[in-house]
């Protein structure tokens, strides 16, 4: 007996966004960072935040990329670091609507971008209403632009990092009571 294959609206959708997520990860030097940094929301985008943006979809900086493997190193699969859609900053990011992708403006509060970066502000609305800002630390690399932080208010991915590879490190070295 010979199965019958069946190509639904998730096996669709599930298609569609690896082929933008493809095409963020291999995005030619010629593009812009906000393009690259649309092509990363196209999972949240297409499956209205039923899907997350797996965080090794992300194009980063080797120094950004290096702590986050050390991070998950160290905190093991017991307390993951990452716990969240690093590109919409939520657990649960129902009802992903509404995507603006554009430079951030001056007056973001993040200062001067470091020389060779450029800082792109993504805005989108969540669950009934809430509206929520991330800032892209953009890099321009021989593969295209990679990332090299994701902030917002109150938030920023490198000290979150940081923080969790000082935890685990705090626990590994806390005695047992018996």
């Amino acid at each position: 007996m010979v199965a019958e294959h069946r190509s639904g609206p998730s096996m669709k959708r599930a298609f569609t966004a690896l082929c933008l997520l493809a095409c963020a990860c291999t995005s030619d030097q010629g593009g812009t960072p906000e393009a690259t940094v649309t092509a990363l929301y196209q999972p949240l985008v297409i499956s209205k935040g039923e899907d997350s943006t797996p965080i090794t979809s992300i194009p980063m900086t080797p120094e950004l990329d290096a702590l986050i493997k050390q991070a998950t190193t160290a905190a093991g699969d017991d307390f993951p670091v990452i716990d969240f859609d690093p590109a919409g900053l939520c657990q649960d990011c129902t009802d992903f609507k509404e995507l603006k992708v554009a430079p951030a403006p001056a007056d973001a509060g993040l200062g001067e971008p470091a020389a060779g970066h450029k800082f792109v502000q993504a805005t989108f609305k969540i669950q009934p209403g809430e509206t929520r800002t991330v800032y892209w630390d953009m890099v321009q690399s021989t593969e295209g632009w990679i990332v090299d932080n994701i902030l917002a208010e109150g938030f920023n991915l490198r000290t979150v990092v940081q923080e969790g590879i000082a935890e685990a490190a705090r626990l590994s070295t806390t005695p047992v009571p018996q």
